[in-house]
């Protein structure tokens, strides 16, 4: 009943309740094992760490730590309950029967039903992933402003659109790879716009001099926002060169 209703939140996307009714049938199940088994002694408790590490994999930490004080309430149960006489455990026998190899069978098809839960969940984790990606690159690229994505130290250029092709004059091949730096007319400006960067984590309307190809410096107004976890910024820049001129003719 648990592993139906695991597979049926997994099937509508409950990823955490799955996940957790999933731990806590193996755990109760390893529990019942040992309890009727050899108790404290009895192998069934190897899946305890599979418990673990899949709970750690799948779950957020406080449904996590629930997990842990339970194997920990379970250990308890088995030590105190052996002690004290509540349950009397098994003692070891001869070669293995038919129940041994039952209660093997149901701990590695719980196993294996945990690491399949997991695997489909990467799989569709990963799914999600590049086509987030390719939407990205699709707005990325199609977008009607320059577009830059660098290394928060500047030492490569990591993507650029058109739109930026045109600006600076450079191809995307020449630009790829190469330091974000050359292309600023004053370095001070990105040093400042890299400090607000990571004091606010994004930046609007901040005015950069951009040198293009050509030599000629071209006045930008620019967005930035910090991915400091990936080490990169995205920028969009707009050309207000003629706007200046005209601002200082009036």
């Amino acid at each position: 009943i648990l592993q139906t209703a695991s597979f049926l939140l997994l099937r509508r996307g409950y990823l955490q309740g799955s996940s957790l009714i999933l731990m806590v049938g193996m755990l109760v199940t390893v529990t019942v094992m040992a309890t009727v088994g050899q108790g404290i002694r009895d192998v069934a408790l190897v899946a305890f760490p599979i418990i673990f590490v899949f709970a750690g994999l799948t779950l957020k930490r406080k449904y996590f730590g629930l997990c842990v004080g339970l194997v920990a309430v379970a250990i308890a149960w088995l030590i105190l309950g052996q002690y004290n006489g509540w349950f009397a455990p098994k003692p070891f026998r001869g070669p293995p029967n038919w129940v041994d190899f039952g209660m093997a069978a149901v701990i590695l098809l719980v196993s294996a039903l945990a690491v399949d839960l997991l695997a489909t969940n990467m799989r569709r984790s990963l799914e999600q992933l590049k086509s987030s990606e390719r939407k990205f690159e699709a707005l990325f690229e199609k977008a009607p402003v320059a577009m830059v994505r660098s290394s928060i130290d500047g030492s490569a250029i990591l993507e650029a659109n058109q739109e930026l092709c045109k600006l600076s004059g450079y191809s995307k091949e020449e630009l790829i790879g190469k330091s974000a730096n050359f292309f600023w007319a004053d370095l001070s400006q990105r040093a400042q716009l890299v400090g607000l960067l990571r004091k606010n984590g994004a930046l609007e309307n901040f005015e950069m001099d951009l040198i293009d190809k050509s030599g000629q410096v071209r006045n930008c107004l620019s967005n930035y926002r910090l991915h400091m976890e990936k080490g990169f910024l995205d920028g969009s820049l707009v050309d207000v060169t003629d706007r200046k001129k005209v601002e200082k003719v009036l």
